[in-house]
């Protein structure tokens, strides 16, 4: 089974097959005993048993397969504290006042007085904080049988059996015959386990505070006089006491705001490995290949299963091997195109079919010393649909081990290339960097290109995944979201085969 390596799920695939023996099958079907029928080489077995195990991973049969998965998308929480309860503040003062009496009775006036401070503690706003683990990524377009804006999952398209394994066989019995075939095949292969991480799994952690204030809303003043005669003989002693209260209230918070920060170890990498705000331009593959090998822009757009890749791919000479057309070398040097040998737009399928888990086919031309590929991941050619390769928007003139890769150009193999005016998109620019808050849209281009003589005109009409369509011009204004992450984008029109990706990298804001 084949998946593609993105950022926010982990998938675990383990599947089964229970042999008990070869099947008993008769007639001239290619399928039977064990692909008997089919006369394929010995070389071919180790490309036979990934085409089986890619077949039984998707389709009903001899495999018991289960697939669960787990999912954690950007936490948010917002916690609210309320602040309650009632206390009691005593404060005591005592004043002692002495009056000594004449010879004659005196009158002495005591005056006491008593102050109410009634306070409140004023709830302010309570804060939480998210801190995410991971940078979010969205992708508004089909990838390899995934809607778009949605988590990767399991293909909706069935692998494509190479005619070779199903020539003379009935179409009625053909699924049934090669999965019993590939059962056989793989009889040796009871379990297998597979552990894929697509994404990174995103954690919230939330810490809340709130902080108060006191403000004085009430002040009640009594005062109380009494009156005393004091003895005539020995001198009298008279007191005043003064007593405080202070009551305290408490009221909850008056608002909450939550606020989301990124951990320290994230990668806020999209498209460019380190973003920078107010960046745009285009994309460029850093040379970190090995030798003999280039590393070079990359795409192959399929038919109903959407992108099957589109980044950079390190490609050098290699033998390849198909099970229609067995192991050949491509190299560039193919039919002389070439004085030396280097990475090819096709060792390009087979680098990134590695990468990411699909696979391919094709036949090949002794004459042309070339492969002539039919199928890639779920996308088979059939009737008039054919896969074409291109380099910068323009049909080669050769096949694709005779054209060799640069690093200053970009390779696409597109399905159903060759239809009456096809014409294919162009996304200008192809990455661009914004803060969250600061930036309420970005401009983009779309161009339409004539595959025969790459010429470009606007491509009016165009939309990209948020169905925004371009004007005239082909210019569409892309609103930028508020939450921080990574976005993908991809134009597509009527009758043409979909641009390349933009990658808006929405960063968070400066005082997170």
């Amino acid at each position: 089974m084949a998946f593609s390596l993105k950022t926010t799920l982990a998938v675990v695939l383990s599947a089964a097959a229970a042999v008990r023996g070869h099947p008993k099958c008769g007639g001239s079907c290619a399928a039977d005993d064990c692909f008997a029928k089919a006369s394929l080489p010995a070389e071919y077995l180790p490309t036979l048993s990934s085409f089986c195990y890619e077949y039984l991973s998707t389709s009903a049969g001899a495999v018991t397969q289960t697939t669960s998965a787990i999912a954690t998308a950007i936490v948010t929480e917002t916690t609210t504290l309320t602040l309650t309860g009632t206390g009691t503040d005593i404060m005591t003062a005592t004043e002692l006042t002495t009056t000594t009496p004449g010879a004659d009775p005196a009158t002495i006036t005591n005056t006491q007085t008593t102050i109410a401070t009634e306070t409140t503690i004023i709830g302010t706003v309570c804060t939480t904080t998210s801190t995410i683990s991971s940078f979010p990524t969205r992708v508004y377009y089909r990838v390899r049988g995934s809607d778009p804006a949605s988590p990767p999952g399991k293909r909706n398209a069935d692998v494509a059996i190479p005619p070779e394994l199903s020539r003379g066989c009935k179409p009625g019995s053909l699924k049934a015959k090669v999965s019993a075939a590939c059962s056989c095949v793989l009889a040796t292969a009871h379990s297998t386990t597979t552990t894929v991480t697509v994404t990174a799994t995103a954690t919230a952690t939330t810490a809340a505070t709130a902080t108060g204030s006191a403000t004085a809303t009430e002040i009640l003043s009594t005062t109380v006089t009494s009156v005393e005669t004091a003895p005539t003989a020995p001198p009298a002693t008279a007191s005043a006491t003064q007593t405080i209260t202070m009551i305290l209230t408490s009221q909850p918070c008056t608002s909450t705001v939550t606020t989301t920060t990124f951990a320290a170890d994230v990668t806020l990498s999209c498209g460019v490995p380190n973003p920078t705000v107010g960046h745009i331009g285009t994309i460029t593959c850093p040379d970190v290949s090995a030798p003999r090998e280039t590393n070079a822009r990359f795409r192959i757009e399929g038919g109903s299963e959407g992108n099957v890749f589109d980044g950079c791919i390190a490609s050098g000479p290699a033998n390849i091997t198909t099970l229609s057309g067995g192991t050949h070398l491509c190299d560039g040097t193919n039919n002389n195109a070439n004085p030396a040998s280097g990475g090819t737009l096709t060792t390009q399928i087979d680098a990134a079919g590695r990468l990411e888990g699909f696979g391919y086919d094709g036949t090949y031309s002794n004459q042309f010393q070339d492969f002539f590929i039919n199928s890639i991941s779920a996308t088979t050619s059939s009737g008039n649909q054919f896969w074409g390769v291109l380099r910068n928007l323009v049909f080669t003139a050769r096949g694709g081990c005779q054209e060799q890769t640069s690093s200053s150009d970009e390779g696409l193999w597109a399905f159903d290339a060759f239809a009456p005016n096809r014409v294919f998109l162009q996304l200008n620019p192809e990455y661009q960097v914004v803060r969250s808050g600061e930036t309420a849209s970005v401009t983009l281009t779309v161009l339409q290109a004539n595959p025969n003589s790459g010429n470009l005109a606007p491509a009016a009409g165009a939309t990209l995944g948020t169905g925004t369509i371009a004007d005239a011009n082909g210019n569409i204004q892309l609103v930028v979201p508020t939450e921080p992450g990574c976005y993908q984008y991809k134009a597509e029109k009527s009758n043409a085969i979909r641009s390349n990706a933009f990658y808006l990298t929405v960063m968070p804001p400066a005082d997170d």
